[in-house]
């Protein structure tokens, strides 16, 4: 089971939602992710999101990262901010690099650490 975890923080004039995620995480754990933010947050005062995988573990295959693709695909607003991927291991930074690949104009990143992704995002 996936935990998913939020917080708002604001660096100077930036608003910018944490989400950690815990547990296995499939391609629906990150679309139904995507709408709880969009049900919870005024995301158009959003500059970025930061989704932390550290201690989490990917059971998603590429044909399913796909349905991910088309569902960011069809949110434009998510091609205004910045997504900020924290992840570790090659089979986690995969991820944001093939989004980046297939969906050109979104400004997605992968780092290491948090306060990298937010000295990104500001």
């Amino acid at each position: 089971m996936t935990e998913v975890r939020y917080e708002i923080v604001k660096f100077q004039d930036s608003n910018i939602i944490i989400r950690e995620f815990y547990g296995v995480v499939q391609a629906e754990d990150i679309i139904n992710s995507f709408e709880h933010i969009f049900e919870k947050y005024d995301i158009e005062n959003i500059t970025g999101i930061i989704s932390d995988f550290e201690h989490a573990k990917f059971a998603m295959n590429l044909k399913q990262f796909q349905v991910v693709l088309a569902y960011i695909n069809q949110k434009p607003i998510l091609f205004k901010i910045k997504l900020a991927v924290i992840v570790s291991t090659p089979k986690k930074i995969i991820f944001p690099i093939l989004a980046k690949t297939k969906l050109r104009k979104l400004r997605i990143k992968p780092f290491s650490t948090r306060n990298a992704a937010v000295v990104w995002i500001n």
